[in-house]
Parts: C-alpha cells; structure tokens; sequence
C-alpha cells in the first residue's frame, strides 16, 4: 500500500494530514470494468459520498501481478473533462499510448474531472489521488516509482501536486503549464522534474515555468530540467515530449527513496 511521508516543514503540517486522510478514505470499487479498449480499461469507483468517477488504465503486455510495477498517472487538460471515461485518453499519454504502446513498459492512470472542475481547486486533487489509490487496490504497484505528468490544466495540477506532497512521487513531468512560485516551491528541491514548454505558447505563458524552475534552482535545487520547444503552438507540446524514449527512461529510472 503507497504511504505518504511527512513533510518536513510544520506548516504543511495540515496539508499532509488531509492527503492523507484522502488516502485512508474507503474507496468502494464497483467491481467490474465499464468497457475496453485494446490495452485500456476504463474502471469506475465509488467515494464513500457515493460521488461516481472513473479513470481509464493502460496496463503493458506483459503485465504480472507477481512483481510491483512503476505507475504514472497522468492529469489531462481542460479540453478532455467530463463523464465519458475516455477523453482523457484521446491526447497526451493516451494518444502515445494507443499508437505505441510497447513504449511505455509501465501502468498509467488516467482519472477525468468533470466540467467546471480543475486540478487544482475543489475536488481535483482528491479525485487523482483516489483513482490512484483504487488502482492501488486492483494492481501491484511499487510504491518507490509512482510518477506525475499533465498537459495544460494538468501541468498546472502536476506543479500543485508535487509541491504539496513531494515525497509521495519519484518524479514529475509538467507540460505546457506553468505555475508561478509561492510557498510550497521550495518542497520541489528535491524532486526530480523535467518541464517542458513551448516558448511560442499562445495559451499559457512560458515565464511562469521559467520563474519556477528559476526559482527551485535559486533555493538550491539540483534535480530540476527544463527543456524550452521552439515552433509549437500550445496543443502542439505534449506529443513530441511523451513519444520520446529520452524522456521517458529518465522518468521511469527516478526511485522514490522516501516511501
């Protein structure tokens, strides 16, 4: 079962305590698969409020519940909320995924807010954090290599996520979304990330990720990368960053030594 590690800081003291709270919360699992497509599943549960959710899961090939696995869970854009399951598997990750998946030798999650919701306010981060505590209870997963990554809202959810609970990752990805230092930014000196934005985006500025990585690096950060595209328009980000194979055994050799 994947454990949170206490933050450092007292005053993030309460910030820990809720998380926490989220993951002891009872999840009752409808016990069935919605539907399926190729190596996806799309899967439903239940908050113990009765508030139904669900979150589409790509499990690799070769997949044996005998050992642990890496998992990533992947936080969409604003474009793929609502109650279908499956838009958040239509960009990003889940593109990638359905054109190549022998790439990807690891579980990925992919929870879907509805509309009007963000990652970052009200109900976002519990609803990640409870699919993933859900997956938890369906697969086997290494508590050591549980990654973050977003596109768009989503970055802006992986920058939130991370910063409040570092020690619960081995490691972030934020794609095309920036979120501008505050402070939980120095929770992020230890974490591995490799950011990545475009800086011809229409849509989100690009200063605010060159402020935060900026920043981690001032309050001595060695473990933060920033790759700045050149030519890409907003939507035209995330593709060439999860299709690289570069990118993606950096992700998947992080280990989490806190867990």
């Amino acid at each position: 079962m994947v454990k949170l590690s206490e933050p450092k800081s007292k005053d993030k003291l309460m910030n820990f305590i809720f998380l926490k709270n989220i993951l002891s919360i009872s999840v009752i699992s409808l016990l069935f698969i919605n539907s399926s497509i190729g190596d996806m599943k799309r899967i439903s549960f239940k908050a113990q409020n009765g508030d139904l959710r669900d979150y589409v899961v790509f499990e690799p090939e070769n997949y044996d519940s005998s050992k642990p696995w890496p998992i990533i869970l992947f936080l969409h854009g604003a474009g793929e909320r609502g109650e279908d399951g499956w838009k958040p598997t239509q960009v990003g990750i889940g593109k990638i995924l359905k054109s190549n998946p022998q790439l990807y030798p690891a579980l990925v999650i992919m929870p879907q807010l509805r509309e009007n919701e963000g990652w970052c306010v009200g109900r976002g981060l519990d609803i990640a954090v409870l699919a993933l505590q859900d997956a938890n209870k369906r697969y086997t997963i290494d508590p050591h290599r549980i990654y973050l990554t977003g596109i768009s809202m989503g970055a802006y959810g992986t920058w939130e996520l991370s910063s409040r609970f570092p020690s619960f990752f081995a490691a972030a990805i934020p794609i095309a979304a920036g979120k501008y230092p505050d402070e939980y930014t120095e929770n992020l000196i230890h974490l591995p990330i490799w950011a990545h934005h475009s800086s011809e985006d229409e849509v989100c500025p690009v200063d605010a990720t060159r402020e935060m990585v900026k920043r981690i690096k001032d309050l001595g950060g060695l473990k933060v990368l920033y790759s700045e595209l050149n030519g890409f328009i907003h939507k035209e980000t995330w593709d060439p960053v999860y299709e690289n194979p570069e990118v993606l055994n950096w992700l998947l050799s992080q280990v989490n030594s806190c867990q």
